[in-house]
């Protein structure tokens, strides 16, 4: 009998395909990134935060946003809208820039290449894999 799901995933897991072990990975790659982009984007909006000496409720009150939500999101765990990133910058005397992570030219394709492969990926190919 299993006892937990550690046990069971990995039994699963035996049974995948190799194109599913590779979706997996890759399902599980764009997910961390994501996880990591979100835990950074809490990170600025903490530093922004407590630079203008604003404790959460004030920042909530400037935005018209929950304290609770203005926490998820200093701590990695929503997924704002543009709009809700855009509040909280208005409200923290920021801009939202965007920049590559790479140099131009080689690194500029290898970039173009990444994101184009992680939209590629969608949600049924993932669950497809990954339960066959």
């Amino acid at each position: 009998m299993t006892r937990s799901f550690s046990e069971l995933s990995a039994r699963a897991r035996e049974t995948w395909t190799d194109e599913a072990r590779h979706v997996f990975a890759a399902a599980s790659t764009v997910f961390q990134h994501e996880l990591d982009d979100r835990a950074s984007l809490g990170l600025h909006v903490r530093t922004a935060r407590r630079s203008l000496a604003l404790t959460q409720p004030a920042l909530a009150e400037l935005t018209g946003l929950q304290q609770s939500e203005i926490s998820r999101i200093e701590n990695g765990l929503s997924n704002p809208t543009l709009e809700t990133v855009l509040r909280l910058a208005r409200a923290l005397s920021m801009t939202l820039t965007l920049s590559p992570k790479a140099a131009v030219g080689v690194g500029a394709e290898s970039a173009r290449e990444s994101a184009r492969r992680t939209s590629d990926l969608r949600d049924a190919d993932v669950m497809n894999a990954a339960w066959n």
